[in-house]
């Protein structure tokens, strides 16, 4: 019985560590106003150029990135019609960071329904004669 308790309590003291070391990347995606929220802006983790996390913001722009483990990223955020913005961070075990981004559009003007719009003119660009 008494191996048990050794084991039981190396294992609770492993797993309590590991939990420890894990951080958590959130934070809030806006325009560059501050107030509005951009919607499925894509926020990715990087290290040595591999995705280590990638998550979507929601309807309210928030984010959150779990678990990271310590050690130096790049935090890239993109989303359509936006200049893409990349931070890099550096992680320390067991913290929760938060970082609240603000995204610059690539033209004011440009709007997302007219980004998104589709074309009105969907005829082929080129035409196939069938000779007979």
């Amino acid at each position: 019985m008494n191996m048990f308790k050794k084991v039981f309590l190396g294992i609770a003291c492993f797993m309590c560590s590991y939990a420890y070391s894990q951080a958590t990347i959130k934070g809030r995606v806006t325009e560059k106003d501050g107030e509005t929220p951009i919607e499925f802006a894509v926020v990715r983790l990087m290290q040595n150029d591999s995705v280590i996390l990638e998550t979507v913001t929601d309807e309210r722009g928030r984010y959150i990135l779990y678990p990271v483990r310590s050690g130096k990223y790049d935090r890239i955020y993109t989303f359509a019609g936006y200049k893409e913005y990349k931070e890099d961070i550096e992680i320390y075990g067991g913290i929760t960071v938060i970082r609240d981004t603000k995204l610059i559009s690539l033209d004011d003007k440009l709007t997302y329904k007219e980004l998104y719009k589709p074309k009105n003119d969907c005829r082929p660009r080129f035409r196939i004669r069938l000779f007979r």
